[in-house]
């Protein structure tokens, strides 16, 4: 039987009248073929279309919410607000973790669903690699963590169930902090007078020129000479009026 434009009008406008999702997934009822001399029958199938776009792209994309990586470790890139930026196999993505208020006093999650990534603000690579894990069949949380190598939790969004009566949404995000080791351990200028290095090695030094401006070269340290001075070398050139030194950073490693 072949559906009239009439029909064909009623059934696409019964499909606007649904929720966003529902009218992705039903336009795929529909055939390609539309008689575009009604105005409005063209215009009602570009919107199925477009639905039909957003379907595919969240059916490529497993549905746009967060469980589609649970389980899978990926680049943890920041936290805007309530949502996550990943880097996974598949580029940058983004979730925001949405929360569903059931009244004034309780809130819980509700959803971690993908958003534009240009929306966000976030690091261009990720400063850690975190597993995301889903946390159900508790008695005190449910929702998503999301964990690094040494077990610190860097991120834990969902239902808090402390007060069974009064469940709480929680989005708590906690990049671990330094310890004395690791501020000592961070390059810092060093004033000759303090101490020297190694001889042998290279290093970053603050050098004054002679009109008094101060600039930084990488040197080789090569020793004291005689009794007075250091010996500081750029290639063939020796450097003096050095004034500190710092040790050269480790290279940057793509996680």
């Amino acid at each position: 039987m072949i559906e009239s434009n009439e029909d064909r009008a009623a059934r696409v406008a019964a499909v606007m009248s649904e929720s966003p999702w529902a009218k992705a997934a039903l336009c795929y009822e529909f055939d390609e073929a539309t008689n575009t001399r009604d105005i409005e029958i063209a215009a009602l199938t570009r919107e199925v279309e477009r639905l039909r776009e957003i379907a595919r792209a969240e059916r490529d994309r497993g549905q746009g919410t967060l469980d589609v990586l649970v389980g899978e470790r990926v680049g943890f890139c920041g936290v805007d607000n309530h949502t996550i930026v990943l880097k996974t196999s598949r580029g940058l993505r983004a979730f925001e973790v949405v929360e569903d208020e059931a009244d004034g006093y309780r809130s819980m999650l509700d959803e971690a669903r993908e958003v534009p990534l240009a929306d966000t603000i976030h690091f261009r690579e990720p400063v850690t690699e975190v597993t995301v894990g889903k946390v159900e069949n508790s008695s005190a949380f449910s929702g998503y963590e999301m964990l690094d190598r040494n077990g610190h939790v860097w991120l834990k969004a969902g239902t808090d169930y402390s007060d069974d009566y009064y469940p709480c949404f929680v989005f708590d995000y906690t990049p671990p902090l330094a310890t004395v080791a690791d501020v000592e351990a961070l390059p810092r200028w060093v004033p000759v007078g303090e101490r020297l290095p190694e001889p042998g090695t290279d290093v970053l030094v603050t050098v004054v020129n002679y009109s008094g401006v101060l600039t930084v070269e990488r040197v080789e340290y090569r020793g004291p000479y005689g009794n007075s001075r250091a010996m500081w070398w750029a290639g063939s050139w020796e450097v003096d009026r050095v004034t500190a030194w710092m040790p050269l950073p480790a290279p940057w490693v793509a996680l």
